[in-house]
């Protein structure tokens, strides 16, 4: 199985579903499906000043919870959760998102394809946890680095290959465990 394949196993609602807004009507992109128990607005319609937020009276008879789970069922939510996008339409849980697709739980991204939790990073795709990076594919946990693919669990690599818990390593291929080296391949210069 590959590394991102097992990482996000496990991750919860990373995908997209076509379905009709509760509002409008109008198709939209949402993590909900259209079976979910409550309204769901696009996200210019959730920010529109044109509806007022549901309420219900506190009835204190009745358990709180059963009321809670009363008003969830009438108050609408955000189809998806984004601000300051430009063309990121398909992505969710984002901010400051430029030229983006397929992109969940980001800040401050640009041009970032098929990816999770990428913060302050630009040219990524296929990437699982970058953060300050550029020009990665198929990275996981993969910080401060440039022009690397396929490398897991890495800081400060450049123009490197296949590797494996390396810090600060440039052009080195299918190497692991390296420290501040460079024109490595399988460990060795």
């Amino acid at each position: 199985m590959h590394i991102l394949e097992q990482v996000m196993a496990w991750y919860p609602n990373k995908r997209l579903y076509r379905r009709p807004s509760s509002k409008s009507g109008q198709d939209i992109i949402s993590v909900y499906t259209s079976t979910a128990p409550c309204p769901v607005y696009s996200h210019a319609e959730w920010y529109a000043d044109d509806w007022v937020s549901p309420s219900l009276l506190v009835d204190e008879r009745k358990p709180f919870f059963d009321q809670f789970t009363d008003l969830q069922k009438i108050a609408p939510v955000v189809a998806l959760l984004s601000n300051k996008q430009e063309n990121a339409e398909y992505c969710h849980d984002v901010d400051r998102l430029k030229n983006c697709y397929l992109v969940f739980d980001a800040i401050n991204c640009e041009d970032i394809y098929y990816s999770v939790r990428i913060y302050h990073s630009r040219s990524c795709i296929d990437c699982y946890w970058v953060m300050d990076s550029e020009l990665l594919y198929d990275c996981v946990y993969v910080f401060s680095s440039y022009h690397s693919r396929y490398s897991f669990n890495c800081r400060g690599i450049i123009d490197s290959t296949f590797l494996f818990n390396c810090h600060n390593t440039r052009d080195s291929f299918m190497s692991s465990n390296l420290r501040n080296k460079q024109y490595y391949i399988r460990n060795k210069p």
